[in-house]
């Protein structure tokens, strides 16, 4: 007989950490599964001490490595000193039709271990672009609707930043920004005084903590924060959202699961589980729950999706410039409300003291690694909405691929991650 759960998290990534972390602190049990290995915090970072010189290859690449990542070596992630936290272009291979990286992290804090950590807030400028511009579709938010929730983000993740009060550059909750060197402060004195203030060079918005956290050290400025950090101060799901998710003792977390579709009737459309092959075993169970999050990254999301719940799919209208991997953010999150009957809430209030207040519940599609402030809003709402049985969601699609600022599939490329190092300066006008 198949276990339940109050609600099921596909993905253990920075989206699936967060929702897990969200559910659980509301009172969920919730059941985190994903598809590759497990890697445990601090334990697993089998090279974030080593030297250079205690590589075979001084840390760098080889033909033989770029031959068996033809797509990974397009860019910096390929090298042997993280190698086993991408996923294998041999062994889950894809057809282009034009050039697109994917680049995939296929285990236990999927590309939270990986991520450049540059952490940024869309503000009015965003929000109000396609409006003032009469292109695409108008945001059906702005920058005051979702301000309450980027800061409950940052005070968990910790985000080291700077005050600049420009409007292009919304400020956040930070803590002390990663000081400049004495190069950077020379130029970016001169750049000011060039300029007249007009231009200037700002600290960067990071997630690297600079003062304590609960189980985190302060950033020790190595630069290998992708090899895994063992003080924690790189933000990641091992570091900071799973052990705040495991702290409730309402986390089941499944390494080696494989979810090869959602149990979806689509007579009631509801979707009452998910089915998953174990990856070692090679035996198939199913798991009920009345909540489902797909946090399982855009396009295998859709392809759960479209694997699964067909009917409700092809009801979607697209616009000619719009892409799929939209729609299917817009969708994952009505399928995981519509799922919802009702559900056991360790607290009926609306409005959590230690949270954002609540607001009319909207779905929205983020981009460049601003997904954990959408998800953690989400899983919160998710909750309060489930216990109502309703699904006041007003789901919409942005034109991504209409806005020369994020490059997406209309130019045949996905986003790049942003580098992998510890960047700690940006100039801006």
């Amino acid at each position: 007989m198949a276990k339940t759960y109050d609600a099921i998290v596909v993905g253990s990534g920075i989206s699936g950490g967060w929702a897990a972390k969200e559910l659980t602190q509301k009172g969920l049990d919730v059941l985190l599964l994903e598809r590759g290995k497990n890697v445990e915090h601090i334990k697993d970072y089998v090279n974030a001490r080593k030297a250079p010189w205690e590589y075979p290859h001084r840390g760098g690449r080889t033909y033989a490595m770029e031959e068996a990542y033809p797509v990974l070596k397009r860019d910096y992630p390929l090298n042997e000193k993280n190698l086993d936290w991408w996923a294998s272009d041999r062994d889950s291979p894809y057809t282009e039709i034009k050039r697109f990286d994917w680049y995939r992290g296929y285990q236990v804090g999927g590309r939270s271990l990986l991520w450049g950590r540059h952490s940024y807030r869309l503000g009015d400028l965003d929000f109000e672009a396609n409006a003032r511009d009469g292109v695409a579709v108008d945001w059906p938010i702005r920058y005051a609707d979702l301000a309450p929730w980027y800061s409950h983000v940052e005070r968990h993740a910790g985000i080291a930043g700077s005050v600049e009060g420009m409007p292009q550059y919304p400020d956040g909750e930070f803590m002390p920004p990663i000081p400049l060197n004495c190069a950077e402060e020379l130029v970016a004195e001169r750049v000011r005084g060039e300029f007249g203030g007009k231009r200037r060079i700002v600290h960067a918005r990071v997630a690297n903590i600079t003062r304590p956290l609960p189980g985190r050290a302060p950033c020790q400025y190595r630069n290998a924060c992708w090899l895994g950090c063992p003080y924690g101060a790189s933000f990641s799901s091992q570091s900071s959202t799973l052990p705040a998710a495991m702290a409730t003792n309402r986390l089941t977390l499944k390494p080696w699961s494989i979810v090869t579709e959602l149990v979806y009737n689509k007579d009631t459309q509801r979707v009452s589980g998910v089915r998953v092959l174990d990856a070692v075993s090679e035996t198939t169970t199913e798991y009920n729950a009345k909540i489902v999050f797909l946090c399982a990254s855009t396009l295998n999301s859709a392809w759960l999706l479209m694997r699964s719940a067909t009917d409700v799919c092809r009801r979607v209208s697209v616009p000619a410039p719009v892409s799929w991997a939209v729609i299917s953010w817009t969708t994952i999150f009505v399928l995981a409300l519509r799922a919802a009957s009702t559900i056991r809430l360790s607290t009926t209030s609306t409005t959590s003291a230690a949270g954002p207040p609540a607001s009319t519940f909207r779905v929205i599609e983020t981009w460049n690694g601003r997904i954990a402030t959408t998800c953690a809003g989400l899983a919160t709402r998710a909750a309060r909405i489930a216990k109502a049985g309703g699904v006041p969601c007003r789901s919409w699609v942005s034109a991504r691929n209409s806005r020369t600022r994020c490059p997406g599939p209309a130019t045949g490329r996905s986003a790049r991650p942003h580098s992998a190092r510890c960047c700690r300066t940006r100039i801006t006008a």
